[in-house]
């Protein structure tokens, strides 16, 4: 059984941006998608052990792209959404958290007695990797979106909207996506 798993995709991917976090390339994914000799299936049949799936996760318009490409070039695709992100239209604290990291003006942070030069990829992600275990703990969405507005003060941050492919997709994107032959299934509510 393989199912293949993404986030979405991005024109002019760069890894060295955390908005672009575990999202592919679009014109990559594109000829992917329009080369692959055999097509995906959907999600079930691949869970009975008949050919390979292909799923998308998070409520985001990067996710929505990935998903209408896959059935541009008659792939089967599922996408698993969050509904608190649909229903209130705000950002995954991570996306705001990463938008932070790419803008972030100060060279050193200091964070749960731990200091951080934030100099290279390497630090900054265990940096991320640090206040990714800290949200973790947190009981709620709105917890978690004021530490993600606390780091972004720690980090003086320069941006704080996310970019257009990161905001949340609405529950007219989820109709028409389903209109489309797109597999809607949960996530969960948050992404905790």
């Amino acid at each position: 059984m393989i199912i293949d798993t993404i986030h979405g995709i991005v024109s002019n991917s760069n890894p060295h941006y955390f908005v672009h976090r575990n999202l592919l390339d679009a014109e990559l994914f594109s000829a992917y998608l329009k080369n692959r000799s055999t097509r995906y299936l959907p999600l079930e049949y691949v869970l009975q052990g008949k050919g390979e799936a292909l799923t998308i996760d998070d409520s985001i318009f990067a996710a929505a792209a990935a998903a209408r490409q896959a059935r541009k070039y008659g792939h089967s695709v599922t996408l698993f959404l969050n509904g608190y992100n649909i229903e209130t239209g705000q950002p995954y604290f991570f996306s705001r958290l990463n938008v932070a990291l790419d803008t972030r003006t100060v060279d050193t942070a200091v964070f749960e007695n731990s200091s951080y030069e934030l100099r290279d990829l390497a630090t900054v992600e265990r940096f991320r990797e640090a206040v990714k275990r800290q949200l973790a703990r947190m009981g709620d969405e709105d917890q978690r979106q004021e530490f993600v507005t606390e780091i972004c003060g720690l980090l003086k941050a320069s941006g704080s909207q996310v970019p257009p492919y990161l905001v949340p997709i609405s529950r007219g994107e989820v109709h028409e996506l389903a209109s489309l032959g797109v597999d809607i299934q949960n996530h969960g509510w948050t992404y905790f």
